[in-house]
């Protein structure tokens, strides 16, 4: 039989694991831009999350098949602090531009899902 130290443990490590498991869907994103690749095989979607109030804003860009729903995860290509003006360019099918009014994060993957992204600061 379990006492009552081991019962507290246990019933707080059960609300750690349920918090972390839900957390994401304490965060809300709300679609700002969805711009098609040119052969309409790719999107990119530009949204705002925003996880509750103790924490701020952020402006994410997501690459997704097109025939899929961006869902609410977090961005797959950036994320900013705060809400800057944000772009999406096709160049072409395999490259994209994120035109920023922030300086361009240092962590943004350079390619995803065959396409090269590049981040500029506009």
């Amino acid at each position: 039989m379990l006492g009552y130290g081991a019962f507290f443990i246990l019933a707080g490590m059960v609300l750690i694991a349920g918090a972390i498991y839900f957390a994401n869907d304490l965060c809300g994103n709300e679609i700002e831009q969805i711009s098609e690749s040119p052969n309409r095989k790719l999107k990119v979607v530009i949204f705002r999350r925003d996880c509750g109030a103790t924490t701020g804003f952020s402006r994410q860009v997501s690459l997704i098949p097109i025939d899929k729903n961006p869902g609410n995860e977090a961005g797959n290509i950036v994320a900013f602090s705060g809400l800057p003006g944000l772009k999406a360019v096709w160049l072409d099918d395999s490259n994209l531009e994120i035109q920023s009014t922030h300086i361009a994060p240092k962590h943004a993957p350079s390619e995803i899902n065959g396409v090269q992204v590049r981040i500029v600061a506009k």
